[in-house]
Formats: structure tokens, C-alpha cells, sequence
């Protein structure tokens, strides 16, 4: 009987059904792996960009290794890099725009330093980010692409940790703690975000150094913990997508085999085995494949397995990006989230929005509305951007994160309530009208503005009995501390706003918001004081 080539690999694995009683992954199977690969060289280091449509990965079919991407099914093979040196554990950036790999000294994998690069996803624009002392190894991007974690030795120690640094490679910071009574030379390597970013899992040869095992961290630096502990090695840790479990290579059966263990350690099971050495294991985004190198056939070649469970984690999509004008009030739309297991029954329960991705949970549903004194803290009064997390759970209490952003959009200018005085003091009574001067400058020409969009503090310009807004064109802003003082030259933008009673004593500040006639949103803050 003809084997057709893309089994070949695949009939060599033993392939083990797991059924697993705890965490959130239940009812897993690995499906027989499919062989991505072919040829006498080796491939490996496989990596799935963020959309799971591509995976790229290392290969030394030119003579030495260097970065290729290929479709998620083995087709259209590229290579992008190409040098007489050593390239090698590449991975996308989670926006899916960048590939970061690391770069060694000559093809024997030395380093003097090795430089960490990024390059866009065809191979063009490489620029080096870190070259640190020694060797930067497995480099990857937190989910939020904030902050990449790698390897390095560190300078004086002769010991290898865990630092973050920020997208530009800059700021580095260790994380994983040096301790001098271990042995000469050991090692902390391969790290890995959870996919809420809070926690990195390692492998180590800290302790007697006589064996390598799983280590977890919190992002802060505590909770440094062991996972694995025995006298084998046990290395490439990799978060599910649902962050319940940790796949990892581990030689304890004689060959390497991958197997997973829940996040705490407990119930390590096989989830792949075969004749050869099994490594490098990678889940897909959505977690519904893994892919792998193996040299089962001889030399190493990429695999894919497709893992089925139940229930399977929800999607989350926080929509946007979203712009919003500063002072206005917007809607954030988590519709778009969804779980595939609903026709069995699951369904999303919980919609968590956390503005400013600071783990403090703002507001709660699928579509949410957030008003200006939300947002504001994130910004302050200029515009800017921020994150916003949509945490999603369902059912089962299976959850996802989703990130977006929130760019807000406003041109600052100066403005001067009750212009003349100082402080700017009125009564609460919800009578009369409030003077605001909008103050003209280079760059601000007041005729511009169009004051039938203005708002102070939620109140509207006065309209006269002929129907015209009351304001005024006049000079009212310039040095006058000294007799000798005077208006500055510039045309300032004079209204009256209808007091409407809706202050609180106290309030510190109050803003002008607008647009000029070509759409092009402002803002301007002044204090106030204010009387019973």
C-alpha cells in the first residue's frame, strides 16, 4: 500500500486521547498530527501568527538557519531572512504586523552579543532592538505587544535570567531573581506569557542544577514557584489559550514527549509521543491546534495536530479601535464576541470592560456606554489614547480577553472665565449668565470657531431675542499686573453661557469644548470657585 506523503510522519505518532477532570480544557484529543514539512535539514521553533493563518519558523535548508513562514496547512513556504549567520526563535507580534527573532553570531549558534530584530512579516525593514550583553534568546510580546520578554545572561553572574523590556527594546527589567549560592552558569530560558499577561512560565536549571524543570512567575516578580520537580528535563512551556494548562516537553519517558499539566502543576498527561524527540510545542490562537517539531523521520520537521475539546473557551472582540471627542460620551460594543459551544448549550453570561487595562473592572454588558468622567483619567485633559479589556466568560466559566483602544481627540486652547477676575468665583443659583473668553493666539484665529458647537460644562452659549448667540470679538487677554500692561494683539472669543444651576460646590475646573468650522474638535480648561 502507497502511503500518501503527508501521513508518512503522521503513522509513527502514538497519539494519546486525554480526558482531563480538572481546569477548563476537559475532554481534550490530540487528532493524529499532520507533517508540515519535508525535507533532510531541520525545521522547527514553530509559531502561529495571531490570526492562525500563517506559522513561522526556523530552518537550516539553506546551510544555516534562518526565518520561514508558511500557511497554516504547510503551504507557500517563504523564507525571509537570508545571511550566512544563525536566525532563530521567531515570533509574530500579537497585531500581527512584526516578526522578533533573535539573531546569533555565526551558524554554530555562539553569541557576542546575539541582537534581538524585529522585520515586517515579508522580511524587509530588520531593526535591531536589543543587543545586550551575551545572548538575548525567546523573545516574544506580551498580549498587548506593551512588553517583550526574553532571555539574558546577566553581566557579572555568568547566569542566564528572565527580563521584560519595552517594543523598542529599551527599559530592560529582570524579572527572574539571581541567587549566588546556586551552582556556576544555570540557566532560566524560554519564557512565556499567560495570555492575560499576569503570570510567565520558564524553564529552569536553578536549584542543584542537575536537572531542568517548569517555573512560574508572577509579572511583578513574586510568586516564584516551581510547576515540574523531578530529575529529568522538562522544558518549552506554553500556555493554553484559555490559560488552564501549560504544554511542555519533557524527556521523563526516554525520548522527549509533550504533555500538559494544569497551571498549578497538578495532572501532567501525554498529549503527544512518538519514536523520536517531540519539542517546541505551540497553540493556535483559538487554542484548536498545536503545532510542533519532531524528529520522528530523522531530522526535525513541523507537525500540526488538531486538539478537539469540550467546552471550549468563548471569543471575546471588544470592536474598535474607537475615537471619541474629549467631553463627549461613546459606546463600546462587545457584540461581536461569541463562543462556539452555544448550540450545545454554552453560551457568554459575563461582558467585563476594563478601561485603562488596569485590572479594575468599569462597567459591566455587552454594550456600555462611558461618560467623559470615566475616560478622563486616562487622558487628562489632551488628547491621547488608551486601552480598554473585555474580559468575556461563559457558561462553563471559560473566559477570553480581548484588547482595544480609545483614542481621544481634541485641540487644547486657552480660555478665561469671567475674564478680568481672579479667582473666577460665582454663586449657584441657576441664574444669569456665565462670561467665558476663548482666548486667540498664532494658532488659534477665534472667527474660526463656530459657536453653535460650544459647551461650558454642559451649559449652551446665551441666544439674544433676534436670535444671534451673544458673543463678542474683543482683546481681552495680555499682561495687566502692571499700569503699563496691555491686551496682547490677538482677537479673543467672548460668549455668554446661560447658567443652568447644575453646579456642586467645589469644583476645581471646568471646560470649553467646541469645534472650528472645518470639524476640528477643542478644549480648553480654566478654574473655578464656586458659592452656595
Amino acid at each position: 500500500m502507497e502511503i500518501e506523503p503527508r501521513m508518512r510522519g503522521a503513522i509513527l505518532f502514538v497519539v494519546f486521547l486525554i480526558l482531563l477532570t480538572s481546569g477548563s480544557m476537559t475532554n481534550a484529543a490530540a487528532q493524529p498530527p499532520v507533517q508540515l514539512t519535508f525535507n533532510d535539514d531541520s525545521d522547527s521553533r514553530p509559531s502561529f501568527s495571531p490570526d492562525g493563518m500563517r506559522i513561522v519558523f526556523v530552518s537550516d535548508r539553506d546551510g544555516d538557519r534562518e526565518i520561514f513562514t508558511m500557511n497554516s496547512d504547510g503551504s507557500v513556504q517563504t523564507q525571509l531572512t537570508h545571511n550566512t549567520v544563525s536566525d532563530t526563535w521567531p515570533s509574530y507580534r500579537h497585531d500581527g504586523q512584526k516578526i522578533i527573532f533573535v539573531r546569533r553570531s555565526d551558524a554554530v549558534d555562539q553569541c557576542s552579543p546575539c541582537p534581538i530584530i524585529t522585520m515586517d512579516l515579508d522580511g524587509s525593514n530588520e531593526a535591531v532592538i536589543r543587543n545586550g550583553f551575551s545572548s538575548g534568546v525567546n523573545p516574544s510580546f506580551s498580549s498587548d505587544d506593551l512588553t517583550i520578554v526574553f532571555d539574558e545572561f546577566v553581566v557579572g553572574a555568568s547566569s542566564q535570567r528572565i527580563f521584560f523590556m519595552d517594543p523598542d527594546g529599551t527599559n530592560p527589567l529582570q524579572l527572574t531573581p539571581t541567587d549566588s549560592s546556586e551552582a556556576f552558569g544555570l540557566f532560566d530560558a524560554g519564557a512565556t506569557f499567560s495570555p492575560d499577561d499576569l503570570k510567565v512560565a520558564f524553564s529552569s536549571g536553578r536549584g542543584d542544577g542537575l536537572d531542568i524543570e517548569i517555573y512560574i512567575i508572577d509579572s511583578d516578580g513574586t510568586g516564584l514557584a516551581p510547576l515540574t520537580i523531578n530529575t529529568d528535563q522538562d522544558v518549552d512551556p506554553e500556555f493554553s489559550h484559555d490559560g488552564s494548562k501549560i504544554a511542555f516537553a519533557s524527556d521523563r519517558n526516554g525520548n522527549f514527549d509533550i504533555f500538559l499539566m494544569d497551571v498549578d502543576g497538578s495532572d501532567p498527561t501525554i498529549l503527544i509521543s512518538t519514536i523520536g524527540n517531540d519539542h517546541s510545542a505551540r497553540f493556535s490562537p483559538d487554542g484548536s491546534q498545536l503545532a510542533f517539531a519532531s524528529n520522528v523521520d530523522g531530522d526535525n520537521e513541523i507537525f500540526i495536530s488538531t486538539l478537539t475539546t469540550f467546552p471550549t473557551p468563548p471569543t471575546a472582540d471588544a470592536g474598535g479601535p474607537y475615537t471619541v471627542t474629549f467631553g463627549d460620551s461613546f459606546t463600546l460594543d462587545g457584540t461581536g464576541s461569541f463562543d462556539l459551544d452555544e448550540p450545545l448549550g454554552d453560551a457568554i453570561v459575563s461582558y467585563e470592560w476594563d478601561l485603562g487595562n488596569d485590572g479594575i473592572v468599569d462597567l459591566v454588558g455587552a454594550t456600555v456606554v462611558v461618560p467623559p468622567s470615566l475616560y478622563t483619567p486616562f487622558v487628562g485633559t489632551n488628547p491621547g489614547s488608551f486601552f480598554v479589556k473585555l474580559r468575556v466568560e461563559d457558561s462553563t466559566v471559560l473566559f477570553h480577553n480581548d484588547i482595544t483602544s480609545v483614542t481621544v481627540t481634541a485641540v487644547p486652547v486657552e480660555i478665561d472665565i469671567k475674564p478680568g477676575s481672579n479667582p473666577n468665583c460665582f454663586n449657584i443659583n441657576g441664574h444669569g449668565v456665565i462670561p467665558v473668553a476663548i482666548l486667540g493666539s498664532d494658532d488659534l484665529d477665534v472667527t474660526e470657531i463656530d459657536v453653535a458647537t460650544l459647551k461650558f460644562g454642559g451649559l449652551d452659549v446665551r441666544i439674544k431675542g433676534n436670535g444671534v448667540p451673544q458673543c463678542s470679538i474683543e482683546d481681552v487677554s495680555g499682561d495687566f499686573t502692571f499700569p503699563e500692561g496691555a491686551p496682547d494683539g490677538c482677537d479673543d472669543l467672548v460668549c455668554q453661557f446661560v447658567d443652568g444651576g447644575t453646579w456642586t460646590p467645589d469644583n476645581g475646573t471646568a471646560a470649553v469644548t467646541g469645534t472650528l468650522f472645518d470639524g476640528t474638535p477643542f478644549i480648553g480648561m480654566d478654574t473655578i470657585c464656586l458659592r452656595p
